[in-house]
């Protein structure tokens, strides 16, 4: 994250590591990898990433960055894998046809992409005036939210048994529709919704699915800012991170202290977590 800057880190939504058949793997997540994204996680991480690996003393073989289809079907709609030690060169692919070109530039890359059309986001552009002043803040039913901040409609699912745990983020936008009406529509222009403020001050949202129907959402905040999805606790996180996580707070600590340092056992329904100098070590499941 680091090597990737600040323009960049907002993007990321995790960064995970595992060993797999005695090979080594960082995965890292963005949020919309579509346009700049794609090519700036190139730019930035790949030569970090082959740096860092020679640093440490392992041997990479292989940077690879994936964007995955809109339509959120698990499509890869391209594909560049960096094979090379400087990370400056590799190979595109487009989804999963032929290789469009082997030990490809970045300058190569960016021909590539700019000439696909990238759709702009619903509304970016759409001067809505004070139209959406009154949906502004955080509106909730008993396990969804729906948080709007400027033309964003974002959607935040919770844990059925733990409100603090946040299991998905959907964002939708709005936009006027031909009559000229406000509706929610998602990232390539499909209709969600049509929402309005009734006179109860509440929040409504007609969907165009019979099966969502229609949501009412009580006004609870002026907050606009939209969480993360709750991570998992995984190797590496402090004490800190493993209560913003899904596993929360421990019900029993047990701690011991040696000459070589601090160890600590935290006991939860689900299993155990061990912690080594405040950063965890292991987690075992029941």
């Amino acid at each position: 994250m680091d090597a990737m800057g600040t323009d960049l880190a907002p993007a990321i939504s995790s960064v995970d590591s595992m060993v797999l058949e005695d090979e080594y793997y960082v995965m890292v997540r963005t949020v919309a990898t579509g346009g700049a994204y794609f090519l700036d996680v190139i730019e930035s991480a790949a030569p970090a990433f082959f740096e860092m690996a020679e640093d440490l003393g392992v041997t990479a073989a292989k940077f690879e960055v994936m964007e995955y289809s809109e339509s959120n079907a698990g499509d890869i709609e391209h594909m560049i894998s960096w094979t090379t030690e400087d990370g400056t060169t590799g190979i595109y692919m487009n989804g999963n046809t032929d290789e469009v070109d082997i030990r490809a530039t970045l300058d190569d890359l960016r021909g590539y992409l700019e000439e696909e059309e990238q759709p702009a986001l619903p509304g970016a552009d759409t001067d809505f005036g004070a139209d959406l002043d009154v949906f502004q803040g955080e509106w909730a039913t008993e396990y969804s939210k729906v948080i709007v901040n400027g033309n964003t409609f974002n959607v935040v699912h919770l844990d059925i048994f733990n409100e603090n745990v946040v299991e998905s983020v959907f964002t939708y936008y709005f936009v006027y529709d031909e009559a000229g009406a406000l509706v929610v529509v998602d990232d390539v222009g499909r209709r969600y919704c049509m929402a309005a403020v009734d006179e109860a001050g509440r929040l409504v949202c007609e969907h165009e699915s019979e099966l969502l129907g229609t949501k009412t959402y009580e006004k609870v905040s002026d907050n606009t800012v939209v969480p993360e999805v709750t991570k998992d606790p995984t190797i590496g996180m402090t004490e800190w991170d493993v209560y913003q996580s899904t596993w929360g707070f421990p019900k029993d600590r047990n701690k011991t202290t040696t000459a070589y340092g601090v160890s600590e056992q935290w006991v939860y329904d689900k299993g155990y977590i061990y912690f080594e100098d405040g950063k965890v070590t292991a987690i075992q499941e029941k």
